[in-house]
């Protein structure tokens, strides 16, 4: 998934929670920061019976996507 968000420090966190409640991990995680933008990229992995929820549970805190990719 591809989105902007204005806090992305609150974002993270709001992702990371998900990810724990429905029993996830990070596989990887990578951060950058160039001019004004900031930008994090997340592979994540989460139990098949748990993946719809997950997936929706961050779109309740996501505007708009600008690419949404499974």
């Amino acid at each position: 998934m591809r989105f902007e968000t204005n806090d992305l420090d609150k974002t993270y966190s709001s992702i990371l929670h998900f990810i724990k409640k429905n029993d996830g991990f990070v596989q990887s995680d990578n951060a950058s920061k160039s001019y004004n933008r900031q930008s994090r990229n997340l592979i994540i992995r989460i139990p098949t019976k748990n993946f719809q929820s997950t997936i929706d549970s961050i779109s309740t805190i996501v505007d708009y996507f600008d690419t949404k990719q499974v």
